[in-house]
């Protein structure tokens, strides 16, 4: 008679389990990182894509204005006004990432010139980085 016993049964669902305990931190890691990558590449292309509707002029409700901002977790892309905006794009942080640092940049319509020059700061439990707009209007990460 051919057929899997109890005990290699036992054996196969011990070592799956043994693999899978062993693998949960590597993923954890992963997907922190993972989710770190994406927020600054988000930040930065929400920055360029604010400057480039400053300069080409890109007019809603009458404002030129445009800007980034952070208002609590949330990256804003806006219109106008931070706090009361014609338009805005809202890109919450993912789970374990956390950024500070600008209050309000607001880009200058035909030289795209920040109003200030700015530091974000993007971190999670396995780093940082900063991403800087200087006087130029030029954006670098750290």
């Amino acid at each position: 008679m051919k057929g899997v016993t109890f005990i290699e049964l036992i054996l196969v669902i011990s070592l799956l389990l043994l693999l899978s305990v062993m693998t949960t931190p590597f993923v954890g890691n992963y997907l922190i990182r993972n989710n770190w990558h994406i927020a600054i590449d988000r930040v930065m292309s929400e920055i360029w894509k604010a400057q480039a509707y400053a300069m080409d002029g890109k007019i809603i409700n009458g404002s030129k204005v445009w800007g980034v901002c952070i208002t609590g977790t949330t990256f804003r892309l806006f219109n106008g006004s931070c706090a009361s905006p014609n338009f805005r794009e809202d890109y919450d942080m993912p789970v374990g990432v956390i950024i500070s640092g600008i209050g309000s940049v607001s880009f200058d319509n035909l030289t795209g010139v920040p109003s200030s020059i700015s530091t974000i700061t993007i971190s999670s439990s396995l780093g940082s980085s900063t991403i800087t707009i200087n006087g130029a209007g030029m954006t670098e990460q750290n």
